[in-house]
């Protein structure tokens, strides 16, 4: 682990047992400097391991993060995100998806911007809380421990019954003949009625998900409108996507 995650992961066990210790004594504790200090807060904002958003508990974390979570892995998912949030514009209406790159996403969306989110994740919902720049419609029902989804069949029909100008899905999986898939059926379900209803489909997905198969289908290549990933595609990819007249952005 490099000296910056380790020195991340520290910095959120201090703050858990100091939540109001000030940004001075954290640089000098880290012996480096206010501006640094002032870097890794939003690093770890913008990847929903901290928050200092009004009314929110700056550790009020979902299961799904922990400091342990902060790794070399995690990094693609904070890159997607904020690449993604700089196509967010003034009075869209969205559709987040749920997974780390998405709720990173929604984290990042500039406070000028007045956006409505449509979304069925406890992650996303948390990036989202307390901001007074964004209308949040949640669509509600089981709560997925192991991942943060809601899922019903209400929360599909509320889906189906709104209309937006841009969905954010994440993917396990891309192939080129078969499409962009994932572990969950329900998780399936729900992406399908939102592809059903956004005038711009863009898929988040970094580098592993390509060339790989899951058992759950939801979108197929062709009707991605813009894909992120935080590293040049392969050739045969890039071939591919040029024909099909994808968007792609990359972090790299």
């Amino acid at each position: 682990m490099g000296k910056k995650q380790e020195r991340l992961k520290n910095i959120i066990k201090l703050l858990q047992d100091e939540p109001n210790i000030s940004i001075k004594k954290l640089a000098q504790d880290f012996s480096v400097s206010e501006m640094t200090i002032r870097r890794d807060l939003a690093d770890l904002e913008a990847s929903s391991l901290l928050s200092t958003k009004p009314y929110v508990n700056p550790l009020a974390l979902s299961g799904a993060f922990s400091p342990d979570s902060l790794s070399p892995d995690t990094l693609p998912s904070i890159q997607i995100g904020r690449l993604a949030s700089t196509l967010v514009e003034n009075n869209d209406i969205i559709i987040s998806d749920s997974g780390p790159a998405a709720s990173y996403m929604c984290s990042t969306i500039q406070p000028n911007l007045n956006v409505t989110v449509l979304c069925y994740d406890f992650n996303t919902l948390t990036a989202l809380h307390g901001r007074s720049n964004i209308t949040t419609i949640f669509a509600g029902g089981r709560c997925h421990a192991s991942d943060g989804v809601f899922e019903s069949q209400e929360g599909i029909d509320l889906i189906k019954r709104h209309r937006a100008s841009k969905v954010f899905f994440t993917a396990e999986g891309l192939h080129s003949t078969l499409g962009a898939t994932c572990t969950r059926s329900y998780l399936a379900a729900l992406k399908r009625a939102a592809a059903e209803c956004a005038g711009c489909r863009i898929l988040l997905a970094d580098s592993t998900a390509f060339d790989r198969i899951y058992p759950d289908f939801f979108l197929s290549v062709q009707d991605i409108d813009i894909l992120i990933t935080d590293k040049t595609p392969a050739e045969n990819w890039r071939r591919l996507l040029s024909q099909l007249k994808i968007q792609v952005m990359t972090a790299d």
